[in-house]
């Protein structure tokens, strides 16, 4: 367990790199997402494509932040569930 949280703290494990990989409907939500933003860049302007990019930025920061909340929320009910289990 031990040697589990510190590859966790030194990155040797990342549980959200597999995390959707081959998942269809993923995958054609990103395929969507992706070329739905590239028709919508092709419309604006430059000051217009600045802001979505900043948007785009601020979406994939929260996104980061939510996906990392989740990571620590599983992990302590997981740690709660061992802690119960070997009570």
């Amino acid at each position: 367990m031990k040697r589990t949280i510190i590859d966790l703290w030194n990155g040797e494990i990342s549980p959200i790199t597999n995390c959707g990989n081959g998942d269809p409907e993923i995958d054609n939500l990103v395929e969507l997402i992706e070329r739905n933003c590239k028709n919508l860049e092709n419309t604006l302007n430059e000051s217009q494509k600045e802001t979505l990019e900043k948007y785009v930025c601020c979406v994939n920061e929260y996104l980061d932040l939510i996906t990392e909340q989740a990571f620590c929320d599983g992990f302590c009910l997981s740690s709660k569930l061992l802690t119960e289990s070997l009570l």
